[in-house]
Order: structure tokens, then C-alpha cells, then sequence
């Protein structure tokens, strides 16, 4: 085991509650199935149920639990992993969060005891939000674990606000409280209509403060040895004619595509035209049914099949971020393949030159470092925590060659303000409202 594992695995068997905030990279994965390993073989535990986003509780989880250990799997989205749950013959099972309600209500609800007592929650940041139903869901069976084990390796993509919900799973609301509205009124202010909520100055340190017998933190500039990651910005000239209308859209947030009305009630969808607009296609229709796409022009598919060329089509992972893009690149580049799942072993076996995915989708926990060494943001998303997880299924242990991430980035002034975003990420403020601040001045944006 690597030493930042070792450290992993002396604190999971030292803390029956542990939230390890471990850059992507580290090898998380490897820790906790040596854990449930020295658990198992102690007779410490009975089993550990796993939850993890779709791809990583399908995918990645299996393969380093094979690789690690001699333990039994199960997937609980199967007929044979739930047979598994009812008799109790497996060590670890696998759920993933979008399954969680139907598990809960199909494996737990009535039951006086269950075959495990171990709950680890992979990429526990997405339980921040405390009106999540799935998590409401699972929090009633608390009950039935004596150990808990949050792993993420952005513990507060906007604010220390987001601890509450992933505490409150973990140590069921003792150090930060039962009740979410109490303790944001107890660290941030409102403005004066309730919408708005700022991080007091000083509660980020008094919540960490309250969380740090529990948190262990590993930062990967600590530990990582691979080669080196540079960033590449790719600069994509807009045609004139699109420039022009996405002034129009940026000033009076109305235009005309193709006889289309596409209006932005909002500031919030204010930004998603306008990055469509930069992208190439946007949405039109008032409903998902009428929905269509106008193409507007094709500078950034352009750009990428350029890019690609010139590192001779070796293995690059393209995250898109509206699907009209992938539609358009698929048409351009029909040697590229969209991310399901079944394709990640041959994009890892070098054969297939060119992966799309959405960020969300491929942004956790799976890897990516075996041939791949090349990563393109077709276009950047205003996620601070998405973006840094979608470089990391790159650039990770295991790389053995420098990485290069490319951006492409248009000419159009919303393309860097985002970039900025991801740059700076201010307490108390999420991305979105500082992709608005960004924005809000359109006379500066105009003649940037």
C-alpha cells in the first residue's frame, strides 16, 4: 500500500465514524476494502453496503474490489445481487445513489436486521443538499450500521453549508445539529428576503473545528507522484455572425434564430444561452416535447477535430456539457463514442480514439489514466467540483505520462467568465451566483 493508504486505512479502523476528504487520486477505494477486509477477517462487521454514483457502484467498485481483496460482491440493481441481500452471502453490496429510495423501500423498510453493519457513501457531496429525498430515505435506518465512512474529494464545492447533510448522515446530527435551518442561521445571514445565504466570516473554521475528530484531509500536491498536468487553452474564433447575435442575446436576452423566438427569462438561463451560443447549437421551444436545436455554427467541432489531429488521434476524454454538442461531434468525428459503461474497458485498451461524456456521468470515481493521458473541455461548466473531479479521471495515480487538459474557449466573453469561475471560488457563494457576478456587467462583458 501506498503511505497515503496506510494513513487511510490506521484512521477507518480508528474511527467508527469517518469522513475521509481524500483528493481524487489517492486511492480511497483501496483503503476502504482493506478496512472491510481487516473488519471481516476480526469478525468486526457482518458486511458493508456501499452507495456510489451509477458508473463508479457498476464499474469501478467491482474491478478494485477484485483487484484488492477476496471479498464477495453483490449489485443490488440485480435480481442475483438481491438474492444475494436476502440471504446474506456476499461481504460487500453495491447501490447507487439514483436506486437508493427503491433499495430502501425494497430491503429495508419492515425489516428488523439486515446483512450488513458497515455503510460507506462514496462521493458523499451529494448528499450536501438537505432536501434530498434519497438521503431522507435512508436516514430512518441508521439504526442498523455501527460504522460510517463518507469518502469525497470535495467536501464543499460552494460553502461550508454543505457539511450539514453529509454529516448528519454520518453521525446521525450530533456535531452539527438535527435541524439544517437552524444551523445555517446559526453561520450565514440572509438577505432580507431569505433567498440569498452568506457564510458569516469565521464559521467555515468553526465548522471544520466541529467536524475534525471525524475528517481526515489529504491533499493530493502531499502524496501524488505523476508526471506533470499542464493546462492548454485553445482559442476558437466565433463567426461574425454568430458574435453578433450573441450580442443581441447577451444585451436585450431575446433573439431570433431561424425564425425562433429563444428568450431568457432569467440571469441563471441567461448564462446557459449564452454558452450555448458559444458552443455552437441552442435550444429553442417552450417545452421538452417542441424542443429542437438551431445550429448555429461549427468553430468549436472545428477546433477539436484539429486538436485531436495534432496529438495524431491517441486516446482523448472530450467532456461535453449540453447534449446537442455530442450529436454534432458524433457527426463531424464518427470515430468518437459516447460513455455508456460498456465502452470504458476498450477506451482503456486504446481502442477507441475519442470519449464523450457528460461530467456528471464520468466526473467520480472512474478511471481513465490507464492509455488516456489527454483530456478536452468541449465546454467549460460553471461546477468547480464537477471540473476538477473530470480532470482527475486522468490525472491520477497510476498516469505514467504528463497530462495535457485542453479548454476550448471562444472569443465569446462568456467562455472566460466561467473560466474564471473555476478559478476563484468565494465562501458562501455557489458557482452559479458567481458565474452571474461575473456576467452581471454586460457592458464590460461587450467589450471584452
Amino acid at each position: 500500500m501506498l503511505d497515503q493508504q496506510k494513513i487511510m486505512l490506521d484512521y477507518l479502523l480508528t474511527h467508527p465514524e469517518a469522513y475521509l476528504a481524500v483528493c481524487a487520486g489517492l486511492g480511497k477505494s483501496r483503503s476502504v476494502i482493506e478496512a472491510i477486509s481487516h473488519w471481516k477477517s476480526d469478525c468486526a462487521c457482518k458486511g458493508a453496503l456501499i452507495i456510489a454514483p451509477k458508473w463508479v457502484a457498476s464499474l469501478s467498485w467491482p474491478v478494485e474490489i477484485d483487484r484488492w481483496s477476496h471479498l464477495t460482491v453483490a449489485n443490488l440493481r440485480t435480481p442475483a445481487g438481491l438474492a444475494a441481500w436476502d440471504r446474506g452471502s456476499a461481504d460487500i453490496y453495491l447501490v447507487n445513489f439514483e436506486y437508493l429510495q427503491q433499495f430502501v423501500k425494497r430491503c429495508m423498510e419492515k425489516r428488523k436486521t439486515i446483512p450488513v453493519d458497515v455503510l460507506i457513501v462514496d462521493e458523499i457531496s451529494k448528499a450536501k443538499s438537505h432536501e434530498s429525498v434519497r438521503i431522507k430515505a435512508l436516514l430512518p435506518y441508521r439504526k442498523f450500521f455501527k460504522r460510517f465512512v463518507g469518502l469525497s474529494g470535495t467536501p464543499t464545492p460552494n460553502s461550508c453549508l454543505d457539511l450539514w447533510g453529509q454529516i448528519k448522515l454520518l453521525d446521525g446530527g450530533r456535531r452539527l445539529g438535527d435541524s439544517f435551518h437552524r444551523f445555517r442561521s446559526k453561520y450565514a445571514e440572509s438577505d432580507h428576503m431569505g433567498y440569498k445565504w452568506t457564510v458569516t466570516p469565521g464559521s467555515d473554521e468553526m465548522v471544520r473545528e466541529k467536524v475534525r475528530d471525524m475528517m481526515l484531509v489529504l491533499r493530493s500536491q502531499d502524496y501524488m507522484d505523476i508526471p506533470p498536468v499542464t493546462f492548454e487553452d485553445i482559442p476558437v474564433t466565433l463567426p461574425a455572425e454568430a458574435m453578433r447575435q450573441y450580442r443581441v442575446m447577451q444585451k436585450r436576452f431575446l433573439t431570433e434564430i431561424e425564425g425562433k423566438e429563444v428568450v431568457s427569462q432569467t440571469a441563471a438561463a441567461l448564462v446557459q444561452k449564452l454558452m450555448q451560443f458559444s458552443s455552437g447549437a441552442v435550444y429553442h421551444g417552450e417545452t421538452e416535447e417542441d424542443k429542437g436545436v438551431a445550429v448555429l455554427h461549427d468553430a468549436k467541432v472545428q477546433a477539436l477535430g484539429k486538436l485531436h489531429d495534432s496529438i495524431f488521434r491517441k486516446p482523448m476524454l472530450v467532456f461535453t456539457h449540453f447534449r446537442h454538442e455530442t450529436n454534432r461531434i458524433l457527426k463531424a468525428l464518427p470515430y468518437a463514442q459516447v460513455f455508456d459503461g460498456k465502452n470504458l474497458d476498450a477506451f482503456n485498451a486504446g481502442r477507441i480514439p475519442m470519449l464523450l461524456a457528460h461530467p456528471a456521468s464520468l466526473g467520480h470515481g472512474v478511471q481513465c489514466q490507464h492509455v488516456c493521458h489527454h483530456v478536452c473541455w468541449f465546454t467549460l461548466g460553471y461546477s468547480p467540483e464537477l471540473y476538477v473531479q473530470g480532470c482527475a479521471r486522468v490525472a491520477r495515480t497510476g498516469q505514467k505520462n504528463p497530462t495535457r487538459i485542453f479548454r476550448l474557449l471562444s472569443d465569446a466573453p462568456i467562455d472566460h467568465a466561467v473560466a474564471d469561475v473555476l478559478r476563484v471560488k468565494e465562501a458562501g457563494q455557489s458557482a452559479l451566483k458567481a458565474a452571474l457576478s461575473v456576467i452581471h456587467n454586460l457592458k464590460v462583458l461587450s467589450t471584452a
